[in-house]
């Protein structure tokens, strides 16, 4: 029996022991929860005696202090109700001519509230944004008539007309992989919103309904950018268009936006791998970026991207652990490196397949143990000892010489 220790911080956090068969295969679960927000280092390792090598696997990730929301636009008392009062979301509201597209990469969630013109530039600035992962929800306005450089840039539909509906929201879509999980059992007799009017639209390729009306027409859907995901509203927050921001499918819904930012982050990478690790960073760092672990720096190649960095291991790397990614004395990140996987595997031939593979080879094997094994080293290193023959061969021609002598002499 062995077991399986997790460590977080330097601090045991679970335990599982397991009794596990040769070429064979188990999966444990261990969880954890950290007060401490930020960077996380976390130790996976198993007792397995008597094999003592290689029986810890490292880990980092990085666990975010909150959720930083923009909206830009008309200022809003629902988006306020929803992210203004919880301390783990960080809001800030700016009107429509006063955005900052520098500040963009900070943000993980941007509102657009009824934003009566979306030029080219900030399309632009909300597709990079996008693809580096971030959330984009669009509300419309009323007269949401130049969102042409919005729909081009993001791929989301096209506003077309207001249209009379006076109708509810389809329960069906509570179903949907997006909503199934918001609710553990959806109520039978649930009163979902009613919307009176809203905006027909020209359907993008690739868009992802979320909630619909009872005539199957849009009321939110997805689109994906990049790594991250624009929601698209047809309803502005008004009551004259629905009830929907009254509703508790609203904040459910807004809620499960704001978490739907996917930044997978990698746990570990292989010492000696020649694969870029991502650093995403807020601002530019230089190129004196190093790796370090305790009391050994290293420096190693980077290269800047939008939204972080690039860096690659070297050869000089060569202890596995939790190192820190520095520009100069500036700590960017965190990165775990571990042993290839592969060193660990104990399979081997059989004599039979040894024998098959190299059947045109004279093959000799040692069942002797290890001190077998040491005669056999010792040889192919050292080479055939001769000093016993030379020394016999010596012997031998110093008496044929005697011989001769004695008797040539005679």
């Amino acid at each position: 029996s062995s077991s399986l220790i997790l460590k977080i911080n330097g601090i045991q956090q679970g335990v599982e022991s397991f009794s596990i068969e040769g070429n064979s295969q188990e999966q444990f679960s261990l969880s954890f929860t950290s007060a401490q927000k930020g960077w996380v280092d976390g130790e996976l390792s198993v007792n397995d005696y008597p094999v003592s090598f290689d029986n810890t696997y490292f880990f980092t990730l990085n666990i975010k202090e909150s959720i930083n929301v923009l909206s830009i636009g008309k200022s809003s008392n629902y988006i306020k109700r929803v992210f203004g009062s919880d301390q783990f979301f960080t809001l800030k509201s700016v009107s429509e001519g006063n955005v900052d597209y520098g500040s963009f990469s900070k943000y993980d969630l941007i509102i657009l509230n009824e934003l009566t013109d979306v030029g080219s530039g900030l399309s632009e600035q909300l597709k990079q944004f996008g693809e580096q992962g971030g959330v984009i929800n669009v509300f419309p306005s009323r007269s949401a008539t130049r969102y042409t450089a919005l729909s081009s840039n993001l791929g989301i539909s096209e506003l077309q007309t207001i249209e009379n509906k006076n109708l509810s929201v389809s329960s069906e879509e509570l179903k949907q992989p997006f909503l199934r999980e918001v609710y553990k059992k959806i109520p039978q007799n649930i009163l979902l919103p009613k919307v009176t009017k809203s905006w027909s639209i020209n359907k993008a390729f690739g868009t992802q309904p979320i909630l619909s009306l009872k005539d199957g027409s849009r009321v939110l859907e997805r689109n994906r950018v990049g790594q991250g995901s624009v929601f698209q509203w047809m309803v502005p927050m008004d009551k004259e268009y629905s009830n929907i921001a009254d509703h508790e499918i609203f904040v459910l819904t807004m809620l499960k936006i704001a978490f739907s930012r996917s930044d997978k982050q990698r746990l570990a990478y292989s010492l000696f791998s020649k694969e870029a690790i991502e650093i995403p960073v807020s601002k530019t760092a230089g190129q004196n970026v190093t790796l370090s672990l305790a009391e050994k720096t290293t420096l190693v190649e980077s290269s800047v991207r939008i939204g972080g960095m690039s860096i690659w291991l070297n050869d000089e790397l060569s202890d596995a652990g939790i190192y820190e990614i520095k520009n100069q004395e500036e700590v960017l990140g965190k990165v775990a490196l571990n042993y290839d996987r592969t060193e660990s595997g104990q399979s081997f031939q059989t004599d039979e397949e040894l024998q098959e593979q190299y059947r045109e080879t004279q093959i000799e094997f040692i069942n002797s143990g290890s001190a077998g094994i040491k005669k056999a080293t010792d040889s192919l290193q050292s080479g055939a000892p001769m000093w016993k023959l030379f020394i016999v061969l010596c012997l031998v021609f110093l008496l044929i010489e005697i011989l001769l002598l004695r008797y040539l002499k005679s």
